[in-house]
């Protein structure tokens, strides 16, 4: 997980409650702490179960950011 998000996600959720109904979405990109999809699956299921959050949580694999960028550009509307 992101070190900072959980600072974020109290305000993140309460963008996601306020605006979801005008068509806000909030996808949270969870990077693979262990390198273990079952083990950092689990993780992120105790983390959104500990801030309450409803909006989706996607594994993003390994902490690569350059690529992480180069995805959101190619999906950017």
């Amino acid at each position: 997980m992101v070190p900072h998000l959980p600072r974020g996600t109290p305000e993140l959720m309460r963008l996601y409650r306020r605006y979801q109904s005008r068509g806000l979405e909030i996808v949270g990109l969870a990077f693979e702490a262990t390198g273990d999809t079952t083990v950092d699956a689990r993780q992120v299921r105790r983390f959104r179960d500990k801030f309450g959050i409803s909006f989706p949580l996607l594994l993003a694999g390994v902490n690569d950011t350059e690529s992480l960028a180069a995805a959101l550009r190619s999906c950017a509307t």
